[in-house]
């Protein structure tokens, strides 16, 4: 079970002049940047924040498509395992594990 707010997240901007918020689909804030001197990567990286369930989500699910699948030997070739180390890693870290 996920610990965190479920998706979607949500971008949202000058709710408070010069901030940038995401909202959790709760309506409730998880997180507020404040907007300094660089606007178009303090945007960018909301939008990463903001997408950060799916993306977990996603990258979870293709993992265990690669372990499914190479169960059967079908991707051995294709698939490196320092790939899905870093997967599970990427996982363990946003869990907080």
């Amino acid at each position: 079970m996920n610990k965190h707010t479920p998706a979607p997240w949500s971008l949202l901007e000058d709710r408070v002049p010069s901030s940038l918020e995401v909202i959790g689909s709760d309506g409730k804030s998880i997180c507020e940047l404040w907007r300094r001197a660089n606007v178009e990567k303090e945007k960018a990286d909301s939008r990463l924040i903001a997408a950060a369930p799916e993306l977990l989500e996603a990258l979870n699910d293709l993992l265990n498509a690669c372990y499914k699948a190479s169960i059967h030997d079908e991707l051995s070739e294709i698939i490196d395992g320092k790939l899905m180390d870093a997967a599970q890693l990427a996982i363990a870290k946003a869990r907080g594990e």
